[in-house]
């Protein structure tokens, strides 16, 4: 058998797991999670704090008619409270300098208080980061040259987190190649078990900050001119980040990107470049692409729907020609 690690103690035999480092203070924030949950269970309707209320049907003696009062259980003051409840503050007319008790003082609400609640809340943020960093040597932010950006954090650098990836990465092709050589050598008896015939190479191209930013960065890149072959890339990251969940879906974008003509210039800029013609095949694009999606056509490869896409223009153009040709002739 083979365990999924390459990481031990010196002196140890055993392995560990990458998470190793973190275990205890994962154990710490759901201690402090479980402490917080039950402060809220138990503190998060707010009590309502009054003074006891004269029972309107028994005028506080607890019994109506030789009986115990039915409104107040024979307690002799409201038991809950109603909307139609009054609290009667004496007045003495002969006092013309008597003021009335804030009423904050004879009814209120009592809760957990704001700053605990945050000082829990600001804990459990504060562990999160600490094991982040110390998994992956970086850390998130949502704070960039004194900004706000958008709800989704950033990754300060992602080197490290690229590092680590490459060791699991670099663990995880061993632990595959193996088991596949082990299980050709059982297939194939009379193979010799010293030779080696399988290979298992994973891509590093590895996409990690969140959709919003890579979109960011692309656009910035465009603004600047960048050399195309970069903006194809950062397009790409884009679009596998954004449709990752959709399989389908992300090969008909990753698709759509090869075809769709001068992708990354705006219509305007074409028509400087290129011409009218070419400005007019950009602009055309996307109501094509509209046409042949959940039909067969999408099924196509990338050279046969390019060949598509022009034979569609072409017709097109003659169209728009031939009624440019009929107005001039009529007028």
């Amino acid at each position: 058998g083979i365990v999924n690690s390459n990481l031990s103690y010196p002196a140890e035999k055993h392995k560990i797991s990458p998470i190793h480092n973190i275990v205890q203070l994962e154990k710490e924030y759901l201690r402090d999670r479980s402490i917080r949950t039950i402060v809220k269970f138990l503190n998060g309707f707010k009590k309502l704090v009054r003074p006891k209320i004269v029972c309107t049907s028994c005028h506080g003696f607890g019994k109506k008619g030789g009986d115990v009062c039915p409104d107040c259980s024979g307690q002799g003051f409201t038991i809950n409270s109603d909307v139609t409840d009054e609290i009667i503050l004496p007045i003495d007319p002969t006092n013309p300098d008597q003021k009335l008790p804030d009423a904050n003082n004879l009814a209120t609400y009592i809760g957990l208080d704001t700053e605990t609640w945050d000082q829990y809340t600001g804990e459990l943020d504060y562990l999160e980061k600490v094991m982040y960093t110390t998994l992956w040597g970086t850390h998130y932010s949502n704070q960039s040259g004194g900004e706000k950006e958008t709800a989704t954090a950033r990754l300060l650098d992602v080197q490290p987190v690229i590092s680590k990836l490459n060791k699991y990465g670099d663990v995880a092709e061993w632990v595959e190649w193996t088991l596949t050589e082990w299980l050709i050598n059982h297939k194939i008896p009379t193979k010799n078990k010293d030779e080696k015939v399988a290979i298992v190479q994973y891509g590093r191209s590895y996409i990690i900050e969140p959709t919003d930013v890579l979109l960011k960065k692309y656009i910035e890149a465009r603004k600047e001119d960048t050399n195309v072959t970069v903006l194809d890339r950062l397009l790409v990251e884009y679009i596998t980040s954004k449709y990752k969940n959709d399989v389908e879906l992300l090969r008909e974008e990753l698709l759509k990107k090869e075809i769709e003509p001068y992708i990354h210039y705006t219509v305007e800029q074409v028509n400087d470049i290129y011409g009218v013609e070419q400005a007019q095949k950009k602009m055309a694009f996307n109501d094509w692409w509209e046409t042949i999606l959940d039909t067969p056509a999408i099924k196509k490869t990338k050279e046969q729907l390019t060949i598509d896409y022009d034979n569609y223009f072409e017709t097109i153009k003659k169209v728009e020609n031939g009624n440019s040709s009929s107005n001039e002739e009529a007028v």
